[in-house]
């Protein structure tokens, strides 16, 4: 006895799933490619948006400083704060408590400069440095850093 059966037709993917995967298999081979690439471009932009809250802070400095509205040790404390912070933030090294000695240790571009500029006025009784300088010094550093 025959049994009329028909065969069922071979299971076949949507042209559309091919191509979609196709697709997504290139883009992870150019992000593989290029992540060094992309890495930099990330950290560059965050660099600049740092640099430019630190240069703000800075820029407030200043004025409360022309205005007589803060004395010379309260604003090299100010300057080491935010030079500080701004060391923190792109470095990743927590150094807001380190001392002149520790930042020499650990050899971190200009910390030891701004230190070395900072710390006599701030800790003095009477702080004759040159406020304005000082100021314009962490502008330099922090425009320059890379």
């Amino acid at each position: 006895m025959q049994f009329p059966t028909e065969l069922q037709e071979p299971f076949t993917y949507s042209f559309l799933l091919v191509i979609i995967l196709i697709i997504i298999i290139i883009l992870c081979i150019v992000v593989f490619l290029f992540k060094d690439k992309i890495m930099d471009v990330i950290r560059k932009n965050t660099i600049e948006i740092t640099k430019k809250r630190y240069l703000k802070q800075l820029d407030e400095l200043l004025i409360s400083v022309n205005d007589k509205k803060i004395d010379n040790r309260n604003a090299y404390s100010k300057i080491s704060n935010i030079a500080r912070h701004f060391i923190k933030h792109v470095t990743g090294i927590d150094v807001l408590t380190i001392s002149l000695s520790e930042a020499r240790k650990l050899n971190i571009k200009d910390l030891e400069s701004l230190m070395e500029e900072c710390y006599p006025p701030e800790f003095a009784k009477q702080s004759t440095g040159d406020v304005i300088s000082s100021i314009n010094n962490t502008r330099r550093i922090i425009e320059e850093w890379n």
